[in-house]
């Protein structure tokens, strides 16, 4: 059938529209625009250096792990960890340490079992990986830096590393499990040779069984080695425990370094990358330290990028999703989803918190914790936006990210270890990916279905006030 000439020209002008959205999008999530300091949503062009962006093809991300489920996010990791050839980078908060867990030990087995040859670092929380662990017999202890050291066999090529990321004195005044409230390491990426598996799960049985994660897996792309160069940078600035211990490093070289990276990768043209037909996403990495603000003229944090996204995909007149295990949003992240049409927040119902009592005789557990999150959550609440509370019974919801749609149009997602709270914002070191897809992208239909899975687990709740 011939297309009419003015169709022709319609569908031509409305393809070149929205690549120049997109594009938009994309320069928002480079830093290149500055959120706008008055408040008024209008984002303006920066020019500080550009954050690197890299452009994902279908065999990028073939076997990845959208809507996976914990035992697929385990049994695909331990598997490219039994077949490691030239390297092992894993950061997370903390890696079970096999007390009394199938899946931990198998982990820390597959470990156990990576040639001398490979080349393995581990970074883990230093507070949260040095916190005891009873082993069930006795007064006797481990912890998650003892099981892991034991089972890398610690050597030239083999290290862990520990990351503090308190400042100076909350790192030696406040006792165990005080400090991890005050902020953690909490960047959970996971390399193993030329895959990545980016996720805001940690390295334990529970995130291996019943709690509801995302992953993402991309194989052989340049973004694997920027991350992989990342770890390098956050192992070559941690502690290194054995034998040396805990030690204070100062944040300014760190920080250099980080920039430095960021620095390292040529600018590309987001035009360009989306327009090229092999482009199922182009992927922006980013980076927040809690201690760091960075000057305007250098390397925007997360935060930064998070709120330029939304408030250039407010000028679009988008709709937003974000899901958080923990919703807390902060008055800086309200203020930018004030500026759309509709918000979907999707978090933990009281039966699938993470904070629910434990099931034991007589344990009450943390149940003031999910009351104090429902309190915040329906605070968090504006005249745009829509509450929903995922609930599984026997499950712990623990998912995180980001959805930004125009109508039925996914144009934007974010992945990564946030739960774009107070505590991400201002106490957490995180990093995140942000994807922005090309018009019909295939990856795009994938993260779209992907919003639908959870809300097939939730229910939309009511703000108390309103009733």
């Amino acid at each position: 059938m011939k297309i009419p000439q003015t169709q022709r020209l319609f569908s031509s002008m409305s393809s070149s529209c929205s690549v120049r959205q997109r594009s938009r999008l994309l320069d928002a999530a480079r830093g290149l625009l500055r959120v706008a300091a008055d408040g008024d949503g209008k984002n303006e062009q920066h020019t500080h250096t550009p954050i690197p962006c890299f452009a994902l093809q279908a065999h990028h991300v073939q076997d990845n792990l959208v809507a996976a489920s914990p035992h697929e996010f385990h049994t695909r990791l331990v598997e490219l960890i039994r077949g490691a050839q030239r390297r092992v980078s894993l950061a997370s908060l903390y890696i079970g340490p096999a007390v009394a867990h199938a899946k931990e030990l198998e982990l820390l087995q597959a470990l156990e079992q990576v040639p001398a040859h490979v080349d393995v670092k581990i970074v883990m929380d230093s507070n949260r990986g040095l916190r005891k662990v009873p082993l069930g017999v006795g007064k006797t202890t481990t912890s998650a830096a003892e099981a892991v050291a034991k089972a890398i066999h610690l050597q030239d090529n083999h290290q862990l590393y520990l990351c503090q990321v308190l400042p100076n004195p909350l790192d030696q005044l406040l006792p165990n499990p005080l400090n991890e409230v005050a902020g953690v390491f909490h960047i959970k990426a996971y390399i193993i040779d030329d895959t990545l598996v980016l996720s805001g799960a940690n390295l334990s049985e529970e995130y291996f069984t019943d709690r509801h994660d995302r992953y993402l897996q991309i194989q052989g792309s340049e973004v694997v080695d920027f991350y992989a160069q990342l770890i390098d940078i956050l192992c070559h600035h941690a502690s290194d425990p054995y034998p040396a211990g805990i030690t204070k490093k100062p944040i300014q070289p760190f920080w250099d370094h980080v920039h430095q990276l960021f620095s390292d990768y040529s600018p590309r043209s987001a035009q360009e990358l989306l327009q090229d037909p092999q482009t199922v996403a182009v992927c922006v990495p980013t980076f927040h330290h809690p201690q760091i603000t960075p000057p305007h003229d250098r390397l925007p944090s997360d935060v930064d990028i998070t709120l330029s996204l939304l408030e250039e995909s407010a000028q679009e007149n988008c709709t937003v999703q974000l899901a958080s295990a923990y919703l807390n949003p902060s008055a800086q992240l309200l203020q930018a989803l004030s500026l759309h049409p509709q918000v979907d927040f999707l978090t933990a119902g009281r039966l699938s918190h993470g904070f629910k009592p434990k099931p034991k005789a007589g344990n009450k557990g943390k149940a003031w914790i999910p009351t104090v999150f429902d309190h915040l959550q329906y605070q968090a609440l504006l005249p745009n936006t829509r509450l929903w509370h995922w609930q599984r019974d026997g499950w712990t919801f623990h998912a995180k990210g980001l959805w930004i749609r125009q109508d039925e149009d996914l144009l934007a997602a974010i992945v990564g270890s946030s739960n774009f709270g107070r505590r991400s914002f201002e106490r957490d070191m995180e990093s995140n990916l942000v994807l922005v897809f090309p018009p019909d992208s295939p990856l795009a239909s994938q993260f779209s279905n992907e919003w639908k899975v959870l809300l097939e687990s939730a229910q939309c709740v009511e703000d108390p006030k309103a009733t």
